[in-house]
């Protein structure tokens, strides 16, 4: 418990590059986001905090909630705050979803040993 501070994680550095890539990436859109009109200022400023708080965290349901933000924000803007176009959207993009995950355990079931 106290002892194991030598003990070293694999690829700790790619994950650090891929880390900050993350929030780079979650800043620049929320700022898009903001200077277009979609969100306000202080929305961005409050995605952009918890995205580096999830980031920090690391965890598996972390990536889960930043992958529903993500998509929440994409289809708000491309919706342009239709309540219709929105929920249209949204049904498209799920069944896009559960098609492409379908065809990945096809693949992976036929490489997998």
């Amino acid at each position: 418990m106290f002892g194991n501070r030598n003990i070293q994680r694999g690829n700790s550095t790619i994950k650090t590059i891929v880390n900050v890539a993350t929030i780079v990436s979650s800043a620049m859109a929320c700022i898009r986001f903001a200077i277009n009109g979609i969100i306000s200022a202080q929305t961005a400023a409050l995605i952009m905090v918890g995205v580096v708080i999830f980031v920090a965290i690391g965890r598996s349901i972390s990536k889960i909630g930043l992958t529903v933000i993500a998509f929440f924000l994409f289809v708000l803007y491309y919706s342009n705050g239709d309540k219709a176009m929105f929920s249209q959207l949204v049904t498209q993009l799920l069944t896009l979803f559960v098609v492409l995950i379908g065809i990945y355990i096809m693949i992976r079931g036929l490489f997998k040993r």
